[in-house]
């Protein structure tokens, strides 16, 4: 894994600095925990999943409670795993499921279903997987938590 003490902190002091670092556990960018904010406490919102997930994932009132809620191991991993939800349910809504393809969940998770721009990434029947995909395809596949997590 990479990530470690040393990453923690290099990451959590540039992100207080104002750099849009990834943080934690899961590696989530102070922004995109922003963006998960304004979308799980949205029922517009597109990526919107439901009333009962919003007590999850706290509405922070400054960019620095972010970075915070991002320290915390605990709630680092819920941000990814509403992420992850938010990402699988918009596809789903727009007819194309993807739940059971862990290396375009994982390459839509590591770029983010939107642009720099602003504009969402196309929805469309025939996504394809990045390097970090391919990746995540492959521990998916292997045995490693197989103890832990038996199918």
């Amino acid at each position: 894994m990479n990530y470690n003490l040393l990453d923690h902190t290099l990451d959590k002091t540039l992100a207080l600095q104002g750099r849009d670092n990834s943080i934690g556990t899961a590696q989530i960018r102070v922004s995109t925990a922003i963006w998960i904010e304004e979308n799980i406490h949205n029922p517009d919102s597109q990526y919107y999943i439901g009333k009962e997930f919003e007590k999850f994932i706290p509405k922070s009132s400054s960019r620095i409670e972010v970075i915070e809620n991002l320290s915390k191991p605990d709630l680092n991993l819920l941000y990814a795993a509403a992420y992850t939800s938010m990402i699988i349910h918009r596809w789903e809504k727009s007819g194309f499921s993807i739940i059971d393809k862990p290396e375009i969940v994982a390459t839509l998770y590591n770029i983010g279903p939107i642009k720099k721009d602003g504009s969402e990434r196309l929805l469309h029947s025939n996504p394809s997987a990045n390097e970090y995909g391919y990746v995540a395809l492959d521990f998916y596949r292997s045995d490693l938590l197989r103890d832990i997590f038996p199918e």
